[in-house]
């Protein structure tokens, strides 16, 4: 009797060991997804800011996905701000601001524009 008891504390310490190796693993791949994912989403946020920029369309940028080659089923969040100084005082206001808040997933990239004022184009990639 005491031979079976081992033997099954024995097999309960295997299979604790490995649910233990099998759930970390799953943890492992899951945060190496995400890291991936949001590497793609600051990428499309890169090449959006990046149009923007190029095309100086500050006051009216669209939000949609596909008017800046991305076939993807993602939303775009835009902030575009002007900085500047006049009379040794700063001002800054906001050009555009998108409506819909990002949701978590997110990638970010920021680039700027400088002419007379300093632009500053905020974009967000969500899914």
């Amino acid at each position: 009797m005491e031979n079976l008891s081992e033997t099954i504390f024995g097999i309960l310490i295997i299979l604790i060991v490995f649910s233990w190796t099998v759930n970390n693993l799953l943890i492992y791949h899951s945060s190496s997804s995400e890291k991936e994912m949001e590497n793609i989403l600051n990428n499309y946020a890169q090449i959006v800011c990046q149009q923007i920029i190029s095309k100086k369309d500050f006051k009216n940028p669209s939000e949609n996905p596909r008017d800046y080659e991305l076939d993807v089923n993602v939303k775009i969040y835009i902030q575009i701000k002007e900085i500047e100084y006049k009379n040794g005082e700063i001002i800054d206001k906001i050009l555009f601001e998108s409506s819909k808040k990002p949701s978590l997933n997110k990638g970010e990239y920021v680039g700027a524009y400088i002419n007379n004022t300093l632009i500053i184009v905020r974009v967000i990639v969500y899914e």
